[in-house]
């Protein structure tokens, strides 16, 4: 069993073949910071104020009473997840064609350009099945075009880090997704405070996906106003490039992409669970009405998050990717029930604690997975394998998370069923990280993989 763990330490890290070149042999230039985490951010925020305004778009495109409006909601959330990986299997391959600052400049527009048109869908009660099956082919639109962002962001902004702070920099990434959750949450409450529930269920809710096109047009103007990665330019002028990236991937690296698969799991549950998911359950299952409370908890919960990824990361520079892959699947594994108790009290003080347990893990298991894709590997197929990996994970249990948890609980009847069953993911995700090769430069190079 532990034969394979020892033959993968040294294959596929690459810590040489993409020494990046930054300006700035310690600091990654800002515009490419910048650039490489607006669309991950635009990203994001659409799913933020999706989850959050979960409960109005129910009302808006689905008839029908009790948890099916809801549930359908959450499925087609998950619907459009089915289009990731077709998404990333064609625009992976194209950045490391073409280049990673072209084929994102257009995957943030396609992003931003659906998220804007939901907002002026009309509903259910004006063109009837017409606006479910217009909500469900714009969510497919953007998860197509989401299919190229992660692998595109995250090869950016490794292949400009300085090589021993790729921890740090990977971390940076994770935090813009937080970030955006955090904008797009504030916004949807903010709206709704002002004007009022009744208006919000019948116009308000559209406000926040159209503030997406301003986001999505400063992003687009950020990546047209950056250079190619020095590791694509330097691939590109040895005439290194592959020919076809996915065929290689596929061919080369599928066993890692396997095991990046399941460590990813748990990854891919755990935001959707925190963000898409619970601002419904904890108003519908668990009955929290005070509104402002909820808000400081989420609130909260989000900017721990925020804090603790580069912290997360930079820690990972220096001790390893394996133990910070390992906290984060045992904070998940030993949290989530004692979270989703907390929960059961009614009380903010329990939320917010219960809360803050799950973002400790979150911000352990989003730092590190841009960085420690990356790492596996090499710079002529790095977008494309980063593209499957990410996606392949998020498509079988990302996009289903919420529609899993609304169903756990509706027909078990049992509140804290999906908290088993993110603890079931983390256990299992925790066994796939012992299989993983160590990929931080210090380690690597030490010997000590």
């Amino acid at each position: 069993m532990f034969e394979s763990t020892e033959s993968l330490a040294n294959v596929g890290v690459d810590n040489s073949a993409s020494a990046p070149a930054p300006l700035d042999s310690e600091k990654a230039p800002l515009r490419t910071l910048a650039a490489g985490m607006i669309g991950n951010f635009v990203e994001w925020y659409d799913f933020g104020v999706y989850g959050f305004l979960a409960l109005p778009l129910a009302h808006n495109f689905f008839p029908g009473d009790g948890a099916g409006p809801l549930l359908a909601t959450f499925a087609v959330f998950g619907v459009a997840f089915f289009f990731r990986p077709l998404g990333g299997l064609i625009l992976g391959p194209l950045g490391d064609r073409i280049g990673r600052r072209t084929t994102l400049a257009w995957v943030v527009l396609t992003i931003s350009a659906a998220t804007m048109i939901l907002g002026l869908l009309p509903t259910y009660h004006q063109v009837g099945w017409l606006a479910p099956i217009l909500l469900v082919l714009l969510r497919c639109a953007q998860g197509f075009a989401a299919g190229g962002e992660y692998g595109g962001a995250t090869s950016f902004i490794f292949e400009f880090s300085p090589r021993r702070r790729r921890g740090y920099y990977g971390g940076l990434l994770g935090l813009s997704t937080y970030l955006a959750f955090f904008v797009g949450t504030v916004i949807a409450f903010g709206l709704s405070a002002a004007i009022g529930g009744d208006a919000m269920n019948d116009w308000g809710w559209r406000i926040p996906f159209l503030l997406a096109a301003p986001i999505g047009l400063i992003g687009l103007y950020l990546r047209l106003r950056v250079a190619d990665t020095p590791d694509f330019a330097r691939a590109k002028n040895d005439e290194s490039l592959e020919s076809s990236p996915l065929r290689t991937t596929l061919r080369t690296h599928g066993k890692r992409i396997l095991l990046l698969f399941g460590f990813l799991t748990s990854n891919a549950v755990g935001p959707y669970l925190l963000i898409t998911y619970l601002p419904a359950y904890l108003r519908t299952t668990v009955g929290i009405v005070n509104e402002g409370g909820l808000l400081l908890a989420q609130a909260s919960a989000l900017l721990l998050a925020c804090i603790l990824m580069p912290l997360f990361g930079r820690l990972s520079d220096a001790v390893g990717r394996r133990p910070i892959m390992l906290t984060s699947t045992v904070l998940y594994a030993t949290t989530s029930i004692p979270a989703f108790l907390l929960f059961e009290t009614r009380n903010i003080a329990g939320v917010a604690l219960g809360l803050a347990l799950i973002a400790v893990g979150q911000a352990a298991s989003v730092a590190i997975t841009a960085v420690v894709i990356a790492e596996m590997f090499p710079t002529t197929v790095r977008y494309s394998a980063a593209s499957v990996s990410y996606n392949l994970a998020y498509l079988v249990f990302g996009g289903t998370a919420p529609l899993v948890a609304t169903w756990l609980v509706a027909s078990s009847g049992w509140s804290i069923a999906p908290a088993a069953y993110m603890t079931c993911i983390a256990v299992a995700a925790s066994i796939f990280v012992l299989t993983l090769p160590e990929t931080a430069p210090r380690r690597a190079d030490s010997g000590l993989a």
